[in-house]
């Protein structure tokens, strides 16, 4: 469990990052810039599971899941801006 909070710490500060980079001031840009990040998550989360032979509705899930979590990082993150 505390691994997995130091992973998402990781990736949020990556994220504000990227939001300070592109110069985000508000919560519908920090959405953007999350989703997109998302996106490129889930393809290599994907990716992994089609070659760790995962069932595809697990695969689906744990993608799904790091748009949802990526995004709403970066809805915080704007709107904090």
């Amino acid at each position: 469990m505390a691994i997995a909070s130091v992973g998402a710490l990781f990736i949020a500060l990556g994220l504000a990052m990227l939001v300070s980079a592109g110069l985000i001031q508000n919560l519908t840009s920090g959405m953007t810039i999350g989703a997109v990040a998302g996106i490129v998550v889930a393809g290599s989360a994907i990716l992994n599971g089609v070659y760790e032979d995962r069932h595809w509705k697990v695969t689906l899930l744990f993608a799904t899941y790091e748009i949802v979590a990526l995004t709403a990082m970066g809805a915080l993150i704007g709107f904090w801006r």
